[in-house]
């Protein structure tokens, strides 16, 4: 999967920047808000503070972000559900390093509150390893632009760029981050009564023949438009799956496999009118 960018995302963005800022400001911030803060800190693996970002966001502001993230993921990548920002900024020597995210089945995203523009640290960067070339890979940096929006696959090894040259978290990398759970099949009650299992097993069956080719790992998401007839359309929304032995398979081809699977199911008589989403689990993902 090609991270996505998505600028200028949130509109009400100066609104959760200024709580940020009132919450880490001596003088300004009440007792509850500088309690909240965790040194996140493990040996040659990260170190960076963080909270949950509900406890630093005004209520009705932490929900329109959340709503309009669940919106945006939801059109764009199928996934109905999203979690609860954390909130973290990033002083002298904080980072994460390479790692990868131990659960297949989510995306990550980060948001970025950082006035990157206006940085006097170096560092901050967001790196990923693009690993879908088979045995080549490709290291690539995204900078937290301010109100940026960056979702990417969490199997793929990525870390922040240790900072350097700030001490005022104000003036530090600041982000929201958190997890994209991938979805179960969303739209069966536009099937006619009786037809989603048949459909699931369906899948099950186009599941454990691409298992058989290989050994792969992710998640292939795709969605679906039913008519009367049959199968109007299908298209790739998610995709994070991997040759874990990096031997045949690229991720393109693996997606390339899924759709020809999907196009040539038996979608006859499932729908009049309906709009599908849902996954197709590889390897250790697979139920």
């Amino acid at each position: 999967m090609t991270p996505l960018i998505i600028e200028n995302f949130f509109p009400a963005v100066d609104a959760i920047r200024s709580d940020f800022e009132r919450a880490v400001t001596f003088g300004h911030a009440r007792l509850r808000e500088r309690l909240v803060w965790d040194y996140y800190f493990s040996e040659g693996n990260f170190a960076y503070v963080r909270t949950t970002a509900d406890r630093v966001i005004t209520p009705s502001f932490h929900h329109l972000f959340v709503a309009c993230l669940r919106e945006f993921t939801l059109k764009e990548l199928g996934c109905p559900r999203v979690f609860s920002p954390w909130m973290s900024y990033y002083l002298d020597g904080c980072f994460q390093a390479r790692h990868t995210d131990t659960q297949p089945s989510f995306l990550s995203y980060v948001f970025s509150l950082t006035h990157w523009d206006q940085r006097s640290f170096r560092g901050g960067e967001t790196f990923i390893n693009d690993l879908s070339k088979g045995a080549e890979t490709e290291t690539v940096c995204y900078e937290p632009m301010f109100n940026r929006l960056l979702i990417f696959d969490g199997q793929l090894p990525h870390g922040v760029r240790r900072v350097r040259n700030v001490t005022d978290p104000r003036k530090a990398r600041v982000v929201l981050h958190g997890l994209i759970p991938l979805p179960g099949i969303c739209g069966v009650e536009g099937l006619l009564p009786g037809m989603e299992p048949r459909l699931r097993r369906q899948l099950a069956d186009l599941e454990r023949y691409i298992n058989s080719l290989g050994t792969f790992s992710g998640v292939v998401v795709i969605r679906c438009k039913l008519a009367k007839g049959g199968l109007e359309s299908c298209h790739l929304l998610v995709n994070t799956a991997l040759d874990v032995r990096r031997e045949e398979y690229s991720s393109t081809r693996l997606a390339e496999l899924a759709l020809a699977g999907v196009r040539n199911l038996d979608w006859g008589g499932l729908a009049e009118h309906a709009t599908l989403s849902f996954p197709l689990q590889l390897g250790s993902a697979a139920g």
